[in-house]
């Protein structure tokens, strides 16, 4: 990534998760992803110190987000805001992938 771009969130770089950037490349203000994670998927718990605010909704499934230490186990419908610096990572417990949209401000694409 060239200056000023930040990694994506870690639902977009984590094996097990696909994902497809609905905003484009740019767009200022926030951006959208949506991601599928794969049955037994997860993420690294690991602390971002740079100051983001993330929404999740869950489309399909279920999935399970830690922000510091507080757990969210979201079914379909469900959502959960939250901004950093803190910790997070997130795991896809169920049969079955998962469809969320991560929304995500400022852009890092």
């Amino acid at each position: 990534m060239s200056g000023g771009e930040r990694d994506p969130p870690a639902a977009a770089r984590q094996p097990g998760a696909t994902d497809a950037l609905l905003t484009p490349v740019g767009q200022p203000g926030f951006q959208v992803l949506r991601a599928t994670v794969e049955p037994d998927a997860h993420s690294d718990y690991g602390r971002v110190e740079e100051r983001e605010s993330h929404f999740v909704i869950v489309l399909k499934s279920r999935f399970e987000l830690r922000v510091d230490n507080q757990t969210h186990m979201l079914k379909t419908g469900q959502s959960v805001a939250f901004t950093t610096p803190c910790s997070y990572g997130w795991c896809n417990q169920s049969h079955i992938p998962a469809v969320v949209l991560w929304v995500f401000s400022p852009p890092a694409l």
